[in-house]
Protein backbone atom coordinates (compact mmCIF):
# COMPACT_ATOMS: atom_id res chain seq x y z
CA UNK A 1 0.00 0.00 0.00
CA UNK A 2 1.35 3.43 -0.92
CA UNK A 3 1.45 6.11 1.73
CA UNK A 4 2.10 9.68 0.63
CA UNK A 5 2.78 10.69 4.25
CA UNK A 6 5.44 8.00 4.79
CA UNK A 7 8.64 9.16 6.46
CA UNK A 8 11.78 8.71 4.36
CA UNK A 9 13.20 6.84 7.36
CA UNK A 10 10.37 4.32 7.54
CA UNK A 11 11.24 0.62 7.64
CA UNK A 12 8.13 -0.81 6.02
CA UNK A 13 8.42 -4.25 7.63
CA UNK A 14 8.46 -2.71 11.11
CA UNK A 15 5.57 -0.39 10.22
CA UNK A 16 3.50 -3.33 8.95
CA UNK A 17 4.36 -5.47 11.98
CA UNK A 18 2.95 -2.89 14.37
CA UNK A 19 -0.16 -2.45 12.24
CA UNK A 20 -0.73 -6.21 12.40
CA UNK A 21 -0.17 -6.23 16.16
CA UNK A 22 -2.56 -3.32 16.70
CA UNK A 23 -5.13 -5.08 14.56
CA UNK A 24 -4.91 -8.19 16.75
CA UNK A 25 -5.17 -6.15 19.97
CA UNK A 26 -8.10 -4.05 18.78
CA UNK A 27 -10.00 -7.04 17.42
CA UNK A 28 -10.46 -8.60 20.85
CA UNK A 29 -10.53 -12.06 19.31
CA UNK A 30 -8.11 -14.40 17.47
CA UNK A 31 -7.44 -13.52 13.84
CA UNK A 32 -6.10 -15.50 10.91
CA UNK A 33 -3.68 -14.11 8.32
CA UNK A 34 -6.62 -13.73 5.93
CA UNK A 35 -8.55 -11.65 8.50
CA UNK A 36 -5.48 -9.57 9.34
CA UNK A 37 -4.92 -8.91 5.65
CA UNK A 38 -8.53 -7.76 5.23
CA UNK A 39 -8.28 -5.49 8.28
CA UNK A 40 -4.95 -3.87 7.41
CA UNK A 41 -4.65 -4.07 3.63
CA UNK A 42 -1.32 -5.87 4.01
CA UNK A 43 -1.00 -8.83 1.67
CA UNK A 44 -2.05 -12.26 2.96
CA UNK A 45 1.44 -13.71 2.49
CA UNK A 46 3.13 -10.81 4.31
CA UNK A 47 0.55 -10.93 7.12
CA UNK A 48 1.22 -14.65 7.56
CA UNK A 49 4.98 -14.12 7.76
CA UNK A 50 4.62 -11.25 10.22
CA UNK A 51 2.33 -13.31 12.44
CA UNK A 52 4.81 -16.18 12.47
CA UNK A 53 7.69 -13.82 13.30
CA UNK A 54 5.80 -12.27 16.21
CA UNK A 55 4.80 -15.73 17.40
CA UNK A 56 8.47 -16.76 17.35
CA UNK A 57 9.48 -13.92 19.69
CA UNK A 58 6.51 -14.39 22.00
CA UNK A 59 4.23 -11.43 21.33
CA UNK A 60 1.40 -13.54 19.95
CA UNK A 61 0.45 -17.20 20.08
CA UNK A 62 -1.71 -19.60 18.12
CA UNK A 63 -5.23 -19.88 19.47
CA UNK A 64 -5.98 -23.54 20.27
CA UNK A 65 -3.26 -24.68 17.91
CA UNK A 66 -5.13 -23.35 14.87
CA UNK A 67 -4.32 -20.75 12.25
CA UNK A 68 -5.75 -17.84 14.25
CA UNK A 69 -3.53 -15.86 16.63
CA UNK A 70 -4.00 -13.74 19.74
CA UNK A 71 -1.66 -11.40 21.69
CA UNK A 72 0.19 -12.71 24.74
CA UNK A 73 0.76 -11.12 28.15
CA UNK A 74 4.24 -10.13 27.01
CA UNK A 75 2.57 -6.99 25.64
CA UNK A 76 0.91 -6.37 29.00
CA UNK A 77 4.27 -6.71 30.76
CA UNK A 78 5.85 -4.08 28.50
CA UNK A 79 2.85 -1.78 28.92
CA UNK A 80 3.05 -2.07 32.70
CA UNK A 81 6.72 -1.05 32.66
CA UNK A 82 5.94 1.99 30.54
CA UNK A 83 2.95 2.92 32.70
CA UNK A 84 5.05 2.67 35.87
CA UNK A 85 7.45 5.29 34.50
CA UNK A 86 4.95 7.65 32.91
CA UNK A 87 1.73 9.29 33.97
CA UNK A 88 -0.68 11.62 32.25
CA UNK A 89 0.77 14.40 34.39
CA UNK A 90 4.35 13.72 33.30
CA UNK A 91 3.45 13.40 29.63
CA UNK A 92 0.93 16.22 29.31
CA UNK A 93 2.35 18.95 31.55
CA UNK A 94 5.32 19.93 29.29
CA UNK A 95 2.99 20.21 26.27
CA UNK A 96 0.49 22.34 28.20
CA UNK A 97 3.25 24.53 29.61
CA UNK A 98 4.63 25.18 26.13
CA UNK A 99 1.18 26.11 24.82
CA UNK A 100 0.57 28.43 27.79
CA UNK A 101 3.93 30.09 27.16
CA UNK A 102 3.07 30.57 23.48
CA UNK A 103 -0.46 31.98 23.86
CA UNK A 104 -0.06 33.51 27.36
CA UNK A 105 -3.48 32.29 28.44
CA UNK A 106 -4.58 29.61 30.90
CA UNK A 107 -4.45 26.05 29.56
CA UNK A 108 -5.90 22.99 31.20
CA UNK A 109 -6.45 19.29 30.56
CA UNK A 110 -9.71 17.62 31.53
CA UNK A 111 -11.12 14.12 31.52
CA UNK A 112 -14.60 12.62 31.61
CA UNK A 113 -15.86 10.80 34.69
CA UNK A 114 -19.44 9.68 34.19
CA UNK A 115 -21.55 12.78 33.54
CA UNK A 116 -18.84 15.11 34.82
CA UNK A 117 -15.83 17.01 33.52
CA UNK A 118 -12.84 16.74 35.88
CA UNK A 119 -9.91 19.14 35.64
CA UNK A 120 -6.62 17.22 35.77
CA UNK A 121 -3.91 19.81 35.08
CA UNK A 122 -3.99 23.60 34.98
CA UNK A 123 -1.23 25.87 33.68
CA UNK A 124 -2.19 29.43 34.61
CA UNK A 125 -1.50 32.46 32.48
CA UNK A 126 0.96 34.96 33.95
CA UNK A 127 -1.38 37.83 33.13
CA UNK A 128 -2.89 39.80 36.01
CA UNK A 129 -6.47 39.03 34.97
CA UNK A 130 -6.89 35.36 34.07
CA UNK A 131 -9.32 32.48 34.15
CA UNK A 132 -8.44 29.31 36.02
CA UNK A 133 -9.78 25.91 37.01
CA UNK A 134 -8.14 24.04 39.86
CA UNK A 135 -7.18 20.36 39.47
CA UNK A 136 -10.02 18.29 40.89
CA UNK A 137 -12.72 20.84 39.99
CA UNK A 138 -15.78 19.23 38.44
CA UNK A 139 -18.62 20.55 36.32
CA UNK A 140 -21.32 18.99 34.10
CA UNK A 141 -20.38 17.38 30.82
CA UNK A 142 -21.47 19.43 27.83
CA UNK A 143 -20.90 22.71 29.68
CA UNK A 144 -18.12 25.04 28.58
CA UNK A 145 -15.58 24.46 25.84
CA UNK A 146 -13.93 21.53 27.63
CA UNK A 147 -17.27 19.89 28.45
CA UNK A 148 -18.39 20.17 24.85
CA UNK A 149 -15.07 18.77 23.59
CA UNK A 150 -15.32 15.81 25.96
CA UNK A 151 -18.87 15.10 24.85
CA UNK A 152 -17.75 15.22 21.23
CA UNK A 153 -15.05 12.66 22.06
CA UNK A 154 -17.37 10.37 24.01
CA UNK A 155 -18.76 7.10 22.67
CA UNK A 156 -21.70 7.76 20.36
CA UNK A 157 -24.17 5.68 22.41
CA UNK A 158 -23.21 7.53 25.60
CA UNK A 159 -23.42 10.91 23.86
CA UNK A 160 -26.89 10.19 22.46
CA UNK A 161 -28.11 9.09 25.88
CA UNK A 162 -26.60 12.12 27.59
CA UNK A 163 -28.17 14.55 25.14
CA UNK A 164 -31.55 12.89 25.60
CA UNK A 165 -31.22 13.37 29.37
CA UNK A 166 -30.07 17.00 29.07
CA UNK A 167 -32.44 18.91 26.75
CA UNK A 168 -30.62 22.24 27.22
CA UNK A 169 -27.36 20.73 25.92
CA UNK A 170 -29.20 18.89 23.16
CA UNK A 171 -30.84 22.13 22.00
CA UNK A 172 -27.51 23.82 21.29
CA UNK A 173 -25.71 20.66 20.15
CA UNK A 174 -26.23 21.26 16.40
CA UNK A 175 -24.41 24.58 16.81
CA UNK A 176 -21.57 22.88 18.71
CA UNK A 177 -21.07 20.19 16.07
CA UNK A 178 -21.38 22.67 13.20
CA UNK A 179 -18.67 24.89 14.71
CA UNK A 180 -16.43 21.89 15.42
CA UNK A 181 -16.78 20.55 11.88
CA UNK A 182 -15.90 24.00 10.53
CA UNK A 183 -13.10 24.99 12.91
CA UNK A 184 -11.93 21.79 14.61
CA UNK A 185 -12.45 23.24 18.12
CA UNK A 186 -15.32 23.98 20.47
CA UNK A 187 -15.89 27.61 21.42
CA UNK A 188 -17.82 29.43 24.13
CA UNK A 189 -18.10 33.18 24.51
CA UNK A 190 -19.27 34.67 27.80
CA UNK A 191 -20.74 37.64 25.95
CA UNK A 192 -23.44 35.43 24.41
CA UNK A 193 -25.60 35.41 27.54
CA UNK A 194 -25.12 31.91 28.99
CA UNK A 195 -24.80 32.35 32.75
CA UNK A 196 -22.43 29.38 33.08
CA UNK A 197 -19.90 31.03 30.73
CA UNK A 198 -20.25 34.63 31.91
CA UNK A 199 -16.97 36.52 31.72
CA UNK A 200 -15.16 33.65 29.98
CA UNK A 201 -14.06 32.90 26.44
CA UNK A 202 -12.67 29.42 25.84
CA UNK A 203 -11.79 26.90 23.16
CA UNK A 204 -11.62 23.14 23.63
CA UNK A 205 -10.38 20.22 21.59
CA UNK A 206 -10.74 16.44 22.16
CA UNK A 207 -7.49 14.58 22.80
CA UNK A 208 -8.69 11.10 22.12
CA UNK A 209 -7.74 8.24 19.85
CA UNK A 210 -9.26 4.94 18.82
CA UNK A 211 -6.92 2.97 21.12
CA UNK A 212 -7.69 5.04 24.23
CA UNK A 213 -10.16 3.96 26.90
CA UNK A 214 -10.09 7.41 28.52
CA UNK A 215 -11.60 10.57 27.13
CA UNK A 216 -9.52 13.76 27.43
CA UNK A 217 -9.93 17.34 26.25
CA UNK A 218 -7.56 20.30 26.24
CA UNK A 219 -8.83 23.84 26.73
CA UNK A 220 -7.51 27.39 26.47
CA UNK A 221 -9.46 30.08 28.32
CA UNK A 222 -9.25 33.83 28.81
CA UNK A 223 -11.44 36.67 30.13
CA UNK A 224 -13.83 38.58 27.87
CA UNK A 225 -11.79 41.69 28.60
CA UNK A 226 -9.26 40.25 26.13
CA UNK A 227 -11.86 39.40 23.50
CA UNK A 228 -9.64 40.90 20.81
CA UNK A 229 -7.17 37.98 20.97
CA UNK A 230 -6.16 36.53 17.58
CA UNK A 231 -8.57 33.57 17.52
CA UNK A 232 -7.27 32.07 14.29
CA UNK A 233 -3.65 32.01 15.49
CA UNK A 234 -4.70 30.62 18.84
CA UNK A 235 -6.56 27.81 17.08
CA UNK A 236 -3.46 26.96 15.07
CA UNK A 237 -1.34 26.77 18.22
CA UNK A 238 -3.97 24.75 20.05
CA UNK A 239 -4.40 22.20 17.28
CA UNK A 240 -0.64 21.83 16.99
CA UNK A 241 -0.30 21.20 20.74
CA UNK A 242 -3.22 18.73 20.70
CA UNK A 243 -1.50 16.79 17.92
CA UNK A 244 1.73 16.64 19.94
CA UNK A 245 -0.19 15.57 23.05
CA UNK A 246 -1.92 12.78 21.14
CA UNK A 247 1.45 11.47 20.01
CA UNK A 248 2.96 11.74 23.48
CA UNK A 249 -0.01 9.90 24.99
CA UNK A 250 0.17 7.19 22.35
CA UNK A 251 -3.16 7.88 20.68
Amino acid sequence: MSDQNASPYRIQAVHDAFRVLESLVNSGQPMTAIEVSAATGISRNRSFRLLKTMEEIGYIRSADGGSAHRPTLKLFSIGQKVASELSVEQVARPVLEELCKTVNETVYLTTQQGDDVVCLITIESMQMVRITAQPGNRWPLGRGAAGEALLLGAEEAFRDDYLERHPAVEKRWPHVTEHFELKGVTYVDGREGRTSDEGVIAMGIPVHGSTSDTNYAMCVTWPVTRAGVDIEQLMIEMKSSAAVLKLEMGF
